[in-house]
């Protein structure tokens, strides 16, 4: 039996899979035979007292800057010659 950790961690077509069950199901296992993932405001979620307030402040300017350095790599990609501009 061959083991595919792409199957595991990102969506491939299973063998013997539906095209119903394909569809449906996520692009990505947050939760699979290597790890389990979680997104950053998940975990803020379990974190009580004064450090919260300034991880999520520190998250929200993260999150600032990454917009906009996306909104220059979005704008550029195109002339860069970036496949799927």
């Amino acid at each position: 039996m061959e083991f595919r950790a792409d199957s595991q961690v990102y969506k491939v077509p299973v063998e013997g899979e539906s095209e119903d069950a394909y569809r449906s199901r996520e692009l990505y296992n947050r939760k699979n035979a290597f790890f389990t993932s979680a997104g950053i405001d998940d975990m803020l979620k379990d974190i009580q007292g004064e450090e919260k307030g300034k991880l999520l402040e520190r998250v929200e300017n993260i999150k600032e800057k990454y917009g906009k350095l996306s909104e220059v790599y979005q704008k550029s990609k195109g002339e860069a010659g970036i496949p799927l501009a």
